[in-house]
């Protein structure tokens, strides 16, 4: 009987692992997009480099307010 109870203990334990890996998953998800957006809409960071071998940096705004501008 304690092997019986041992086994189903352990069936427990291992299916609310999933079940809390699963849940942190699916928060996860949205908590991420919403850091992707976030960093998408921001300021670009511009880097050019001409024939002189000469670098030029530049903070752009983001690319809707940059075009509004032309």
């Amino acid at each position: 009987m304690n092997a019986l109870l041992a086994m189903l203990r352990r069936r427990l334990m291992t299916a609310v692992i999933w079940q809390v890996l699963f849940v942190l998953a699916v928060i996860a998800i949205p908590a991420t997009n919403s850091f992707t957006l976030q960093k998408a809409m921001g300021r670009l960071r511009f880097v050019a480099m001409d024939s002189r071998d000469t670098f030029y940096l530049a903070n752009l705004a983001a690319a809707e307010r940059s075009s509004q501008r032309n």
